[in-house]
């Protein structure tokens, strides 16, 4: 697992939607801490790796960030087809139209630190999605931020059901 810094300009809209997700995701890592998910990994990797760590004393630290929930929503939506994205697409359209988030205008430029093979599924997916639709989309590829969007959108509406 190789990762990498990256610095991508995010709408504000995503950012609310990436911090959704943070919330969601540090609640149930709260959960599994309680019921001793930091011991049992310790644990393991002492099994795995006796050889290396025999006489090493080290902690597992735990982390959700931005850039480990956007991999989370870029992950738990790869299998979508064409017409799912099409269509959330068309959803993220419409509630930019229909709904204005307060400060909608303002951005915000996290430091990501993610996968490797995560940045490079992002980056296809700039050239995939403007297949989707020619006419709306355009000739270009769409940007990294606008990318992200949707992959936050789409895994937040299909894990909470709503936005």
């Amino acid at each position: 697992l190789v990762r990498e810094y990256k610095t991508v300009r995010l709408s504000n809209e995503a950012k609310v939607w990436i911090d959704q997700l943070i919330n969601r995701r540090e609640h149930l890592l709260q959960s599994e801490l309680k019921d001793g998910l930091v011991t049992r990994l310790e644990d393991d990797l002492f099994k795995r790796h006796l050889d290396k760590l025999n006489g090493v004393s080290f902690n597992v630290v735990l982390k959700v960030s931005n850039g480990s929930v956007i991999e989370e929503a870029y992950r738990n939506t790869k299998d979508l087809s064409d017409v799912k994205w099409l269509e959330k697409l068309r959803e993220l359209e419409s509630l930019s139209r229909t709904r204005k988030v307060e400060n909608s205008s303002s951005t915000v430029t996290p430091r990501l630190y993610m996968d490797t093979n995560v940045m490079e599924g992002l980056e296809e997916y700039r050239k995939r999605f403007m297949t989707l639709d020619p006419e709306r989309i355009g000739k270009r590829p769409l940007k990294l931020s606008f990318v992200i969007k949707l992959v936050v959108y789409a895994y937040l509406t299909e894990v909470t059901n709503t936005i």
